[in-house]
């Protein structure tokens, strides 16, 4: 069985996915924001900090995690 770390990429494609789900969710508050402006920017306050919290903390800390392994019958993440 072989172990290797996850590529440079990893973090990159997983920071590009959080990204698109922040760029989504912000339409959505300014959606909202039109009927209930106050509510809307709380939702935005906590969407942000949530979404800096997985950039600089999380994503780095799950790919130091992460690691491949190869074995004669499957790929494994782990």
């Amino acid at each position: 069985m072989q172990r290797f770390a996850p590529s440079e990429k990893f973090i990159f494609v997983w920071r590009l996915r959080l990204f698109a789900v922040m760029v989504l969710l912000a339409f959505l508050c300014g959606i909202v924001y039109v009927f209930f402006p106050t509510a809307a920017l709380i939702a935005g306050t906590v969407l942000l900090i949530v979404c800096l919290v997985i950039w600089f903390w999380y994503l780095p800390r799950l790919y130091r995690t992460y690691e491949v392994r190869i074995s004669s019958g499957a790929v494994a993440l782990a």
